[in-house]
């Protein structure tokens, strides 16, 4: 019978996988009991968690917002198409915010 990894040696392996393909380890730590984080760890966690927070936005407002909680088609295509449509006026909003912003930099009136 084959046991599973325990959660030090997943980490282990998955932080071993980032660094041999050159990506910076983002993975937050985790406690256990009887075994609480050191105080370097907590303030990892912390400046991860104000990045992860930012990324995360958008997809919680997909899912609360636009219903966007499970996938509604059978098949990959059609479920693709539907993200994308309700990720469209999210992204198409932010862009609107960084064109308005280049445009007080210039000087000139918006003219949107």
């Amino acid at each position: 019978m084959q046991t599973r990894p325990t959660m030090t040696r997943r980490g282990q392996r998955n932080s071993e996988e980032l660094e041999s393909r050159g990506i910076k380890n983002g993975l937050m730590k985790k406690g256990s009991r009887g075994k609480p984080l050191s105080v370097e760890d907590r303030r990892r966690n912390r400046l991860i968690s104000k990045i992860r927070a930012q990324v995360e936005r958008p997809f919680a407002i997909n899912k609360s917002k636009w219903g966007h909680a499970r996938a509604r088609y059978i098949g990959l295509f059609k479920n693709e198409v539907h993200c994308l449509l309700i990720s469209m006026p999210i992204i198409l909003d932010g862009y609107a915010h960084y064109l308005q912003d280049k445009w007080l930099d210039t000087g000139v009136v918006c003219p949107f």
